[in-house]
Order: C-alpha cells, then structure tokens, then sequence
C-alpha cells in the first residue's frame, strides 16, 4: 500500500508562476516596506538630534533602497512595480505604528490651571526629571497659569498624570504628535 506523500507536488505552472512573479513581488515589498520603516526611523532621529543613530540607520536604509531598485529596474514587470508600490504605503503605515509603539521622539506637554496650582504643578514634572516653565496669562474666566514641559514621548502620559494629581482637571495638551489634540482632563485626539 502507498501512502500519500507528506507534501503534494505543486504544478509545473503553478512552480514557475511563484518563482518568476510572486516571489520577487513579495521581495521588493519586503525590501521597500522595510526602507519605508527605516526612513520613519532614522526622520525621528535626526529631528531629536540623534545623530549616531540616525546615521547607522541611514547605512542600512541605503542599501536596501538600491537593493530594492536593482531589483524593479532590471524588470519593470507590473508584479514589482505594484510591490513596490504596495511596500511604500505599507512601509508608511508599519513605520507610523512603530514610532507610536515604541514612544520615539519628544512632544511638549502644555497645562492650563489656575496660578495657584502653578509652582506645584511644575515641581511635580520636575521631580519625575523634567524641566517646566511657568507662565501668567489670562484666560476667558480670569487668571491662569501655563505650565511647559519638552519631554520624551514615552514619557508625555506620565507628566499628564502628575498634572493631573496637583489639579484635576487640568485642561492638557501635548503637542508635535502626528495628530496634535487637546482636551481637559487629559489628551483626546492624539496617541501618546
């Protein structure tokens, strides 16, 4: 008796239609997408004045840009344009989650309370090491104090969080995020 083998064959056609089309396709997608996430990557860098980082980051992303080419120039079938063009917006999306995962880059943090609460608010972000500044200003129901802090993304919800223990609700908003918000009591709009 003959047992089924393990894996079936696949069709000559089907083999060649892999080998020729398919996996190249999915290649230059790989390869762009990846070039996409580098450049999200070492944009970050560079904006935040990192400079070794972003350098290293440049290397590599130079060598799959001309890897990725190489392989679209020397045959400009619609496959691996349509790959190349599907890792591009991939590569936007998969970069854009990972800056936002991995809480990249700095953001200022901007409190709204009365000036009463002001110097404790600021004391509060400084204890969790950051720098804050004071303003006096006036707002539509009288005085009002704007505490200021420049902090690292990762660390914009803590600093919301201190603010928010000296004077709930603080009217809060943290900006050069992809999609600045606002709202009070905490941040609306914007993924910190």
């Amino acid at each position: 008796m003959t047992s089924a083998p393990l894996f079936p064959t696949l069709p000559p056609d089907l083999v060649a239609l892999m080998a020729d089309v398919l996996v190249p396709m999915l290649v230059v997608v790989v390869l762009k997408t990846s070039e996409v996430l580098l450049q999200t990557f070492r944009t970050v860098f560079v904006v935040s004045g990192r400079r070794l980082p972003a350098g290293m980051i440049a290397l590599v992303e130079a060598s799959v840009i001309i890897t990725a080419l190489s392989l679209v120039l020397t045959d400009l079938s619609p496959p691996r344009i349509a790959g190349f063009i599907l890792g591009m917006g991939l590569g936007t999306v998969v970069g854009m989650e990972a800056v936002y995962r991995l809480r990249l880059g700095m953001v200022t943090v901007r409190a709204f309370v009365p000036p009463a609460h002001a110097a404790r608010s600021a004391d509060a972000i400084r204890a969790l090491g950051h720098g804050a500044t004071v303003f006096l200003g006036e707002g539509r129901d009288g005085e009002v104090a704007m505490v200021l802090s420049s902090v690292r993304r990762r660390d914009a919800r803590r600093v919301v969080t201190a603010i928010e223990a000296v004077h709930r609700p603080a009217f809060t908003t943290v900006d050069n995020l992809p999609a600045p918000g606002s709202a009070i009591g905490g941040i609306l709009g914007a993924r910190v």
